[in-house]
């Protein structure tokens, strides 16, 4: 229950605003336009104390849920357009031109970490690789998609020329390349359409 000794500011179940409690009050004159109230000493440093206290915190908007829902190719959409509108009607060297580019550039940041992860998966090829002595630098050999066969290449150089003619022994070492794929915001193909070409035929 409501302190009735001490003031208080509570929301006004009647519509906007606050009601602010007054207890102890000395004098009231009111206008259409305002109020006059009169505190005793006591009254006033409570009322202080509490307008000193902090306002309750609203919660941090939270960007990332706000544009949850928003589709990847809808955000980069709009940085192109955003893009296209700056350097249409903006002076370059003013700062609505920079702001508006920065906007830009953060919805294609969101887009990207919104896009799902493509599900082409990395590959791979391995190969059997000698150091060239004068050159100082590894020459690649065969590249193989299967392991097994490089290293069948590999284990087979180091027995057929395990050394140069002048006996030096020849460095050699197996490599592993990885391509990895990556479709980049600007081109990647709009739901729409991917729909769309599932459907036709």
């Amino acid at each position: 229950m409501t302190d009735q000794t001490a003031p208080t500011i509570t929301p006004n179940p009647d519509g906007d605003g606050v009601i602010l409690h007054l207890p102890e009050i000395t004098h009231v004159d009111t206008q259409v336009w305002s109020a006059d109230v009169g505190l005793t000493a006591e009254g006033l440093a409570a009322l202080r104390t509490l307008l000193g206290a902090p306002a309750v915190q609203q919660p941090p908007v939270d960007r990332a849920a706000t544009f949850a829902s928003v589709r990847p190719h809808t955000l980069s959409s709009i940085a192109r357009h955003l893009e296209a509108r700056a350097v249409a009607i903006l002076r370059p060297e003013s700062q609505t031109y920079a702001e508006w580019q920065t906007v830009a550039a953060e919805l294609r940041r969101m887009a990207d970490e919104a896009r799902p992860v493509e599900h082409q998966p990395p590959s791979h090829r391995w190969a059997a690789e000698f150091r060239d002595p004068v050159a100082d630098e590894w020459i690649p050999g065969t590249r193989f998609l299967n392991r097994h066969h490089a290293v069948q290449r590999y284990e087979a150089a180091i027995q057929h020329a395990p050394a140069w003619k002048d006996g030096t022994p020849v460095e050699r070492r197996l490599v592993r390349e990885t391509t990895t794929y990556t479709v980049e915001a600007e081109h990647q193909p709009a739901d729409e359409a991917r729909q769309g070409g599932a459907h036709s035929g």
